[in-house]
């Protein structure tokens, strides 16, 4: 079996290196300087195990990477369009890129024998999937291609898992004919999933319905968080403990940070509210604005500690294990302390580059200890591994200040505290101060 696969953002990239462990696989996409770079086996993206896989499909001649849209279609019996669909100006789905593909795809399609099963992954609003379909047959009067719907269910840092181990497998297509072969597609490389089938539209509105609501989490829990700080000794990790041991609530996407970000949270949560038809969705439209003021929550809970100075941040990616800045808090965050008028040094294991707007008001380091020189506070943002393994002597011995900001509650309060450090997170109400040791270990 013959696959294409379009657009070699994370999405195509990491499905085309997965596919390519079992079949032949042609990635397309409309930048050279990205085409060139790949078939050398460079990866202009980071997620770990992402880069072996790719340079083994190459070795192997499992692995193609072209900017030939036309002779991959020809010569496929799949084609995935896994283009971007970014928001607009005004928070809607913009389908440019993936209406573009579907032009060119049944033109080609037009000049082709045998069925070809084209599959988007793309996300789509509700309903996108009838223009895709419209523009195909715009563009091609034959018979002889059948649509299927089936979002990625991905989440950068363990993609390439989610991909071979997932969770289950949305198809949208009524064809039962075309079910089984997406289904056999898929067994070869995930034999233990379940499949959820049902019309495009079900899938359209599951992908949306699931990261919205996982979204929903992460603001529910950031909010609890934050009511937890204003009770007297509390401890929002007690209280998860107690609450997501019931089997109807569970663990997952319940732990406090800095708010959601990455290509898919704030686009789709934004992107549902505008497609919701006239229904009017309260909780909808207002959890983009409770990530908002949690993360300025977070900047005021700074600057009442430490009203002004330098002050390092540890973490720019919106979260560990991948390269991707898009609508990070961190970044949001910072802005935030731009303002109050800090000066800020950063560090970050997979750093690439900063928005324009940061560029001269951000000091860039390439050790993390470096970035504490000179520094009142270290913020963290970002559970980096690499965060998790730090020496607090040398933290200590290399700030000017000796506060800890632990915004995603990932070190152990009582040793850093040990350390001579005070230390601050969300959702404990008690001072981890150095000079309050004594006391903390009595509660």
């Amino acid at each position: 079996m013959n696959i294409c696969v379009v657009g070699m953002g994370y999405v195509g990239l990491v499905t085309s290196a997965c596919f390519s462990t079992k079949y032949n696989v042609m990635g397309i996409d409309i930048k050279k300087e990205i085409v060139d770079n790949l078939r050398k086996g460079g990866v202009h993206i980071y997620e770990p195990k992402l880069k072996e896989m790719i340079e083994n499909s190459i070795q192997k001649g499992k692995l193609w990477f072209d900017t030939n849209l036309e002779n991959a279609v020809l010569n496929s019996d799949i084609v995935f369009i896994c283009v971007n669909t970014p928001s607009d100006s005004l928070g809607q789905y913009d389908l440019t890129y993936v209406l573009a593909v579907s032009e060119q795809i049944g033109k080609i399609l037009s000049n082709k024998r045998g069925t070809t099963i084209v599959v988007c992954k793309s996300t789509l609003p509700p309903n996108g999937h009838k223009e895709v379909i419209n523009i195909i047959k715009n563009n091609n009067p034959l018979d002889n291609w059948v649509y299927v719907s089936n979002p990625e269910t991905l989440s950068e840092g363990t993609a390439i898992k989610d991909f071979m181990e997932p969770d289950r497998i949305i198809l949208g297509t009524e064809n039962q004919e075309v079910i089984d072969i997406m289904k056999k597609l898929y067994h070869s490389i995930c034999s233990q999933t379940v499949y959820c089938v049902g019309k495009p539209i079900d899938a359209e509105l599951a992908k949306l319905f699931s990261n919205t609501t996982l979204a929903l989490r992460v603001g529910m829990v950031n909010e609890f968080s934050r009511i937890a700080d204003k009770f007297s000794e509390s401890d929002i990790g007690h209280i998860l403990e107690m609450v997501c041991f019931d089997k109807r609530i569970g663990s997952s996407f319940m732990k406090p940070g800095p708010g959601y970000g990455g290509s898919c949270f704030p686009k789709d949560v934004e992107g549902l509210v505008h497609s919701a038809n006239g229904v009017f969705s309260p909780i909808l439209e207002n959890l983009n604005y409770s990530n908002q003021v949690h993360q300025l929550a977070i900047t005021d809970k700074i600057h009442s500690i430490i009203p002004k100075g330098v002050i390092t941040v540890w973490g720019l990616t919106f979260k560990a294990g991948t390269d991707d800045i898009r609508d990070s808090p961190s970044i949001t965050i910072m802005r935030q302390l731009v303002q109050f008028g800090y000066t800020i040094q950063l560090h970050d294991p997979m750093f690439k580059q900063l928005p324009d707007d940061l560029k001269s008001k951000v000091q860039v380091y390439k050790s993390k200890y470096d970035s504490l020189i000179d520094s009142q506070a270290v913020i963290l943002l970002t559970d980096w591994q690499e965060y998790k393994d730090v020496d607090f002597q040398a933290v200590k011995e290399s700030l000017k200040g000796n506060v800890i900001f632990d915004f995603r509650n990932m070190w152990y309060p009582l040793f850093v505290t040990s350390q001579g450090l005070n230390y601050y997170s969300l959702g404990k109400n008690y001072p981890f101060l150095a000079e309050n040791l004594n006391r903390i270990e009595q509660i």
